[in-house]
């Protein structure tokens, strides 16, 4: 099974599964790290949209997930913020010229290395 058809088929209960930490830490992270950007922001696996509400007005954010269903979980979250795009997207293979960005943040983003022969 593909990571994207695990967070597809969790994305209902992701956000309560990780409440916890999200109480605990990852809250007061996200504040920290991003209020204070601005400019062009990439992060890379968006997920739920978690990080989204922390952002700046003055931040010009593109969110990519590989799971639909995660992202759809996002996308209510940014129903009312003009500064946001979502788009569904694999990080491995971005669709951006270089040097789009400002900043990229990429939390919570887990990847399976396999070594070439």
């Amino acid at each position: 099974m593909s990571a994207a058809s695990k967070y597809n088929r969790i994305s209902p209960i992701y956000e309560l599964i990780d409440l916890p930490l999200e109480l605990s830490f990852f809250r007061k992270w996200r504040k920290e790290a991003l209020s204070g950007l601005s400019g062009k922001v990439l992060e890379i696996g968006v997920g739920s949209g978690r990080n989204l509400k922390y952002y700046s007005s003055k931040a010009q954010i593109t969110g990519i997930d590989n799971s639909e269903g995660m992202l759809e979980k996002a996308r209510k979250k940014a129903r009312e913020m003009k500064n946001v795009n979502l788009l569904i997207m694999d990080a491995e293979h971005l669709e951006f010229p270089d040097r789009s960005f400002d900043y990229v943040i990429f939390n919570d983003v887990f990847r399976k290395i396999r070594a070439k022969p």
